[in-house]
């Protein structure tokens, strides 16, 4: 099946549960429900998110895991294929559809971004490098006392 066909496909079996929309990324596509990644779609395969809640049901479907060659051996990721009947109909896709969903849900309320008081509490951040100012530590020979000096006379 030519990508293009296979992305159709999924749009068909996945638009019961949201808005879908597919992406091109890393070599692959990101698969979105309503907004939030709920999958990716890599050599015409479908991984759709999980979790620590979800990983068991997808593992003993029999769901392999999305593994990419990383720089110190192979990685895997908290993405699952699908069982081959869930490619059949939006019925047999619902309950892996409603899994990565959910996963994904919990995943961005987990990053939710902090609130007006917690940012004006937390510690400023440095200065950047470039203000010479901000970056001089003081010189232990000169005092960090003002002096008042005498006022200058005019000639």
């Amino acid at each position: 099946m030519r990508a293009d066909d296979f992305i159709a496909h999924l749009h068909e079996l996945l638009d019961p549960f949201g808005h879908v929309a597919t992406r091109a990324m890393f070599g692959g596509h990101g698969l979105y429900l309503d907004g939030i990644i709920v999958g990716i779609i890599d050599d015409g395969r479908l991984y759709l998110k999980t979790d620590a809640i979800s990983e068991s049901l997808f593992a003993v479907a029999g769901c392999v895991a999305f593994v990419y060659p990383g720089k110190n051996g192979p990685m895997a990721m908290s993405y699952r294929t699908v069982p081959d009947e869930a490619m059949d109909s939006s019925d047999a896709m619902a309950p892996w559809a409603r899994f990565a969903k959910e996963a994904a849900m919990r995943k961005a309320t987990m990053k939710k971004p902090k609130s007006p008081e917690k940012r004006s509490q937390a510690k400023p951040k440095p200065k950047s490098l470039k203000s010479g100012a901000a970056t001089k530590k003081p010189d232990a020979t000169k005092s960090t006392v003002p002096v008042k000096r005498a006022p200058r006379q005019k000639t």
